[in-house]
């Protein structure tokens, strides 16, 4: 029983993104359930959990074998679900080293076994995961169409957790068509969730896309106090961003920052960077 409270512990971890809290948890779950002789899925997820910890901290290798690891054991044991979560962890882990085509492969193996799967909750983050690669690609109408699938599957089941991270490729989909209203709409709610949620990695992503909307509305210091923000919130979580990832919010940047002196803008980014997380939010959540 313990080494099953265990593995709810490890999970809500990696939704905090505290990989000391996950691993912890995990690596004592994995003895217990070896005292208990506890095999199969069990173990499985707790491989899975500890290959995300390994993935955050920037260690593919071991990342990578942990989560092969779980995906055979869940195999062996016909968890699909387990299935699902080492899948997802090896497509993300492929797109963070430049693998997309791998990753996306993987994104796709794995949406369509959540389907067979039925369960709500994998299916609507297999849905947004490959919704937020499209979206990286350029392939903006079917991020918006998988994005838009898990936010009515969410909000049918009466789930909010994951609602956010629809909510934010919707966001960022919307403003790559220039539709800068619907995106800080969408970014608001979504921030909105985040707070209630005590998510900060998707809180990361609407205080960068608030900040954006800022930029294209020509409020630039409220642009640059935001991406300061948002710059102290990586070092926070150690949140590696990929090449893509900058470069939806970077002609942003450059025209806020070309708009304002340059003493102006480091003020502004050093005021943004001061900000706690609640301070963050309240002032990009503000008219």
């Amino acid at each position: 029983m313990r080494a099953k409270a265990l593995n709810a512990v490890s999970v809500l971890g990696t939704r905090q993104i505290d990989p000391d809290l996950t691993e912890a948890a995990a690596e004592e779950g994995l003895r217990l359930s070896a005292e208990a002789e506890i095999e199969g899925s069990h173990i499985a997820s707790f491989k899975n959990l500890l290959g995300e910890v390994a993935r955050v901290r920037s260690d593919p290798e071991r990342a990578t074998q942990l989560f092969e690891e779980g995906l055979r054991l869940s195999r062996e044991a016909g968890d699909k679900r387990g299935m699902a979560l080492a899948l997802r962890g090896l497509a993300r882990l492929s797109w963070d080293q430049g693998d997309h085509d791998r990753g996306k492969e993987l994104h796709e193996e794995c949406l369509a076994l959540c389907r067979e799967l039925g369960d709500v909750h994998e299916l609507a983050s297999s849905l947004i995961d490959l919704g937020w690669v499209c979206l990286l690609e350029g392939d903006h109408e079917r991020a918006a169409t998988l994005s838009e699938e898990a936010v009515a599957l969410l909000r049918k089941r009466g789930h909010r957790g994951g609602l956010q991270y629809a909510l934010d490729n919707l966001g960022w989909a919307a403003l790559t068509r220039g539709d800068y209203e619907r995106a800080k709409e969408l970014w608001e709610g979504s921030l909105a969730l985040c707070r209630d949620l005590g998510d900060k990695l998707c809180a990361l992503g609407n205080l960068e896309g608030l900040a954006c909307f800022a930029a294209a509305k020509v409020d630039d210091q409220r642009a640059a106090k935001l991406f300061g923000a948002g710059e102290a919130l990586y070092e926070t979580l150690l949140y590696q961003e990929t090449s893509e990832e900058r470069a939806l919010k970077e002609p942003y940047i450059t025209a806020a920052r070309s708009r304002l002196e340059e003493t102006a803008w480091q003020k502004a980014w050093t005021e943004g960077r001061a900000m706690t997380l609640e301070e963050a939010i309240s002032y990009a959540l503000e008219e």
